[in-house]
């Protein structure tokens, strides 16, 4: 009996992530269309219903995800896959404009100010070590990474020398993943501290990050060099 119960327990434990993922892609691909087939249905393509659209859209799939217990970030990106791969590319170039005039500059601040208020400067201080191997590592990562990738891949001398710089940036997906660790009960006891890491690191990217990637875009002679 004793051992009918753990094997029934390790199949609910290998289950539980396999339907929380699938569940998102699934949750994500069915809003996607959605979007896609929505405005063909009510009549009408202009421009406020199809960001009134996407935004509602949005919402409910990041509800319900939150509400069927699934990954809520994996959910909208699928939706936004779904999206982009389910629409015409004059479509898809519409979409990506009325997001960069009207909504993407409100998501930036209101995503960022949120960040910003719960970073622990006592904290970041106290785990600046952290912080800083967390930098090192991440650099020595990607600059290895794609240096082997590109030479098995036969890349040229410049690929392999200087693209690596140029995936030091470190965009705001990680500070997401950092906000849904707050709400898993069992990380509470470490999930302010990689928080505070995590924001600090991202941080101190941002900083360096584009001038390594101007570099890497000027030596490899992918851009002018400046005079």
């Amino acid at each position: 009996m004793v051992l009918v119960t753990h094997h029934v327990e390790g199949i609910g434990t290998i289950l539980q992530p396999l339907i929380a993922v699938g569940g998102a892609l699934a949750l994500g691909a069915a809003s996607g269309f959605a979007f896609r087939f929505a405005p063909k249905w009510l009549r009408g393509e202009s421009d406020g219903l199809q960001i009134a659209l996407l935004l509602g859209l949005l919402a409910i799939c990041y509800g319900v995800s939150s509400v069927l217990g699934l990954d809520q970030l994996l959910a909208t990106m699928a939706m936004g896959i779904t999206v982009v791969n389910a629409t015409r590319r004059q479509e898809r170039h519409h979409i990506f404009h009325l997001l960069e005039e009207s909504v993407e500059p409100i998501v930036f601040i209101v995503f960022f100010t949120v960040s910003g208020m719960l970073l622990d400067v006592a904290v970041l201080f106290q785990y600046l070590p952290v912080v800083l191997l967390f930098v090192v590592f991440r650099s020595v990562g990607k600059l290895a990474g794609t240096y082997l990738g590109a030479r098995l891949g036969g890349a040229s001398r410049a690929v392999r020398r200087y693209a690596g710089w140029g995936l030091i940036p470190q965009g705001g997906i990680v500070i997401g993943l950092a906000l849904l660790v707050q709400q898993e009960t069992a990380l509470a006891p470490i999930s302010h501290i990689l928080l505070n890491v995590i924001i600090g690191t991202t941080v101190i990217h941002e900083l360096i990050g584009p001038l390594m990637a101007k570099l890497a875009i000027t030596k490899s002679g992918e851009a002018a060099r400046p005079r």
